[in-house]
């Protein structure tokens, strides 16, 4: 078979039949639309609420700090009304927030009472309102705040008892005593000595706040017996 060899010129481009590109014509980039974030809002009520946390928060450790008079009864109004108004578990959970009820607890704790007998087994009786601790007869009992000996009398079942006003309206009644070791209208200071415990062993406690009982394991760091 013959093959004929091809002459191949070289390839001429007809600058004629080529369109060129119009110099007053922009060449426009191709833009995608990008799918926007939705932002989730937070309702009005429940910014209010974070708000009045957080000033309760300042408020509280400002009060701490500068340990004014009243201060103690402030703050315990102030986690009264906080905890009535509000749940902070199911308010700061939504936020997935964990911070600020640990703060709150460390305020807390820090304005507990002091517990007035050193004993291991205690008992709260939620329902009468008061707690109750077991030690030796002539145990030392001491004031579990700063306060002013109201009154000193003698309950028929009970036994001796005394009665400190504290900051406000706030009280608290120790009953079981033996010896007394203070006067009526005097001044006490937290942890000052009360006087001992009677022969039963015995020490009874009400925290009373406006004339009514409160639960006392809102004031006192408390380890329950297991």
């Amino acid at each position: 078979m013959n093959l004929q060899k091809m002459e191949i010129g070289p390839f001429i481009i007809d600058k004629d039949t080529v369109r060129q590109p119009d110099s007053g014509q922009r060449k426009s980039a191709v833009k995608f639309n990008k799918p926007r974030k939705r932002v989730k809002r937070i309702p009005g009520p429940l910014i209010a609420q974070i708000s009045i946390c957080v000033f309760a928060c300042a408020l509280m450790l400002s009060m701490r700090s500068l340990e004014i008079p009243g201060s103690e009864q402030m703050v315990l109004s102030v986690q009264n009304i906080l905890n009535k108004e509000m749940d902070f578990d199911e308010m700061l959970g939504k936020l997935q927030f964990v911070e600020l009820p640990n703060v709150l607890e460390v305020f807390a704790a820090d304005k507990k009472m002091a517990v007035p007998v050193n004993a291991d087994n205690v008992k709260i009786a939620h329902d009468e309102g008061y707690i109750e601790w077991e030690e030796s007869p002539d145990a030392q009992v001491i004031a579990a705040a700063n306060g002013r000996v109201r009154a000193i009398g003698v309950d028929d079942l009970l036994g001796n008892y005394i009665r400190l006003e504290h900051d406000g309206e706030l009280e608290t009644i120790y009953y079981g005593l033996n010896s007394i070791q203070v006067e009526e209208g005097q001044p006490i200071r937290k942890l000052d000595s009360l006087g001992t415990l009677g022969s039963g062993g015995f020490l009874r406690l009400y925290v009373l706040y406006a004339g009514k009982p409160q639960p006392p394991e809102n004031y006192f760091e408390i380890k329950l017996n297991k």
